[in-house]
């Protein structure tokens, strides 16, 4: 039930389109997603797994097992802004729930 209250709480869609997994450790939570990336013309071109490990501090956003390119891909296009501004977004809530 409790994991179920975080999925809730976390963003779904622009991007962010698949199921959460979800670990709880000693004072963090980290889930852990795929983002699906769209070229200029609307096609979705890449994925991008991802987790997020929230602390009482602390975002961490991490991407996973990534060429040079789609790395680059990423900073280009603003992408490690955006997931980053979401989730921070939603910090409090998220360690409400595991608290």
């Amino acid at each position: 039930m409790k994991m179920q209250r975080y999925i809730d709480l976390l963003p779904h869609g622009s991007g962010v389109n698949y199921d959460y997994k979800i670990k709880e450790g000693k004072n963090k939570i980290t889930v852990y997603n795929k983002y699906d990336y769209m070229d200029e013309n609307g096609y979705y071109d890449d994925i991008f797994p991802f987790s997020v490990t929230f602390t009482a501090e602390n975002v961490t956003l991490h991407f996973h097992n990534l060429t040079r390119w789609q790395y680059k891909k990423i900073e280009h296009n603003g992408l490690r802004d955006y997931l980053e501004e979401i989730f921070y977004d939603v910090r409090e809530k998220v360690l409400k729930v595991g608290a």
